[in-house]
Parts: C-alpha cells; sequence; structure tokens
C-alpha cells in the first residue's frame, strides 16, 4: 500500500490538479527551509530540467492556463493574516507577455497582494553572468500599502538568491515579520543544507 506524505495528503483535499500523475512525478518536490541572511525561505521544488521546462513554457510561450501548477498543494494557512509581496519581472517584460506570471500564480490565495516592487532593467538572470545576478535591484512604489505588515515575499526560482535578497533589502524598514517561498531552488541550496546537517551530525558524535 502506498504511503501518503503530508504534502500528498494537503493536495487530495485541494482542488484537481490540472497536471497528469505522471507530469507531477516528473518533478522533484522537495520541501526545503533555508536562509538568505536573516530571511527565512521555504522551496518547494528542486530546479531541474522538469521545472524548467514546466517554466519556459508559462512564461516564454504565454501559457496562462498552467498558472495554477506552481503553487499547487501549498498551505497559506499559517500566514493568515499576512500580505504577499511578489518580487517582479520588469514591466516591458509583463507587457509582452501580456499578463504578470507571478499574479497568475498566487491567484488562488486567500490573502492580500501588495503590488509595490518593480524590477529596474530588463535583462533576465539566465543571460547574466554570475557576479551581474548579484546586482538585480527594484524600486519601491505604494509605500504606505507596506507600513507594519507582515509579508509573505514570493518568487518563482532562487538560483542565487539574488532577487530574493534585493527585494527584502528594500520592503525591510517598512515592514513587520518576514518570510519567502520559492516555487523552485537550485540544487547548490540542496547541497549546502544537506552539508550542514552532515557538519552537525558529526559535531554531535564528537561531543
Amino acid at each position: 500500500m502506498k504511503e501518503f506524505a503530508e504534502d500528498d495528503l494537503i493536495r487530495l483535499f485541494q482542488k484537481e490538479d490540472i497536471l497528469c500523475v505522471n507530469c507531477r512525478g516528473k518533478l522533484r518536490r522537495n520541501v526545503l527551509r533555508f536562509y538568505l541572511g536573516e530571511l527565512k525561505v521555504t522551496g518547494l521544488y528542486v530546479y531541474e530540467e522538469a521545472c524548467k521546462d514546466l517554466l519556459l513554457q508559462y512564461k516564454e510561450f504565454y501559457d496562462e492556463a498552467l498558472a495554477p501548477v506552481f503553487f499547487y498543494g501549498f498551505d497559506t494557512g499559517k500566514y493568515r493574516g499576512w500580505s504577499v509581496v511578489l518580487v517582479p519581472s520588469s514591466e516591458e517584460k509583463e507587457r509582452e507577455r501580456g499578463f504578470s506570471h507571478m499574479k497568475k500564480m498566487v491567484a488562488g490565495w486567500n490573502m492580500d497582494l501588495c503590488d509595490v516592487l518593480r524590477k529596474r532593467g530588463n535583462l533576465q538572470q539566465k543571460y547574466q553572468s554570475r557576479m551581474d545576478r548579484y546586482r538585480v535591484s527594484f524600486e519601491l512604489v505604494n509605500r504606505n500599502l507596506l507600513v507594519g505588515q507582515n509579508v509573505l515575499l514570493v518568487d518563482d526560482v532562487c538560483t542565487s538568491g539574488a532577487s530574493l535578497k534585493a527585494a527584502y533589502a528594500v520592503i525591510r524598514p517598512y515592514i513587520g515579520k518576514c518570510e519567502a517561498v520559492c516555487w523552485a531552488y537550485s540544487r547548490q541550496f540542496a547541497a549546502d543544507s544537506q552539508k550542514r546537517k552532515t557538519d552537525w551530525k558529526r559535531l554531535h558524535k564528537i561531543i
């Protein structure tokens, strides 16, 4: 008999997944919690080929019907009363797509959305050098919407962590608590997490 993980049980009581079982199975769901400085981040999937292909189909081929796929099964209950702030694409890229891919991703969440960040420039991270990825910047608009709010910062993919850190730096002076969630994260974060666990076990044996 198949055993169900907690995430599987949560999804059973949600609306039907628009991905078939085989397609969903190709995405490696591995919920990981890690830190970018003081910012706690929850990542849902390892960013491998299946995730890359799905995101490409959605963002670059404008397949809006895929929007509910990404955060399917993510429980927002612990963030009741919090506000969502999205890490945006550039305005030029959103005009080209004809929709905000991040807003579509979280459309089913029962949370207030604070549309307060604008990305400067239009160069996508995949075309940037590793050093340039750390120079992502955002400007803050409608600051009054944020003041005193607890915020869930949301991004699609965390590769270097630069976008989340830059967004957090901009909103931090005005908000209360803040955590972040990303749909997918690079394998490096998983490797770093495993290394810390291994180091801790070794230290525990020594002690």
